[in-house]
């Protein structure tokens, strides 16, 4: 991977790991049980949710250490969707799948919890600098 190229790494729970790199923007969605994760003219790559430990994204060098890069991580749990790495002063949005703007949530220790319990179930999309994620709860 090249010197400032983006990627992802995916952690299943039977312990395997899947690296992605990107030659383009990413654009990665989440719905009817699937990740999906699709960038310029590429096939899409799929995994199934259910199947996920943890999510990774950054700039990296090569792809085995974007888990050790300051950056996003994403880790969908069960009682909701956890982003962690938020940087000091990044004030993250949440916006309805429609466009409508949600109350700024809550950081704490560099970590945003999206709750089912909170927000309910639906389609919403976070943006966090230049991260933006579109998350089904």
């Amino acid at each position: 991977m090249e010197k400032g190229s983006q990627g992802l790494l995916v952690k299943t729970l039977g312990g395997e790991t899947a690296a992605v790199r990107f030659e383009a923007q990413p654009v990665v969605t989440m719905g009817e049980g699937k990740l999906t994760v699709t960038y310029g003219s590429e096939e899409p790559i799929e995994f199934e949710i259910s199947d996920i430990a943890e999510i990774l994204f950054g700039d990296a060098s090569n792809v085995e250490s974007i888990g050790e890069l300051e950056g996003f991580s994403f880790a969908m749990q069960s009682n909701g969707a956890l982003l962690r790495g938020i940087p000091d002063g990044v004030k993250p949005r949440l916006y309805t799948i429609d466009g409508r703007s949600l109350p700024s949530p809550r950081v704490s220790g560099g970590q945003l919890l999206l709750s089912r319990s909170t927000l309910g179930t639906g389609t919403f999309i976070v943006k966090a600098g230049t991260f933006t994620a579109k998350i089904r709860l």
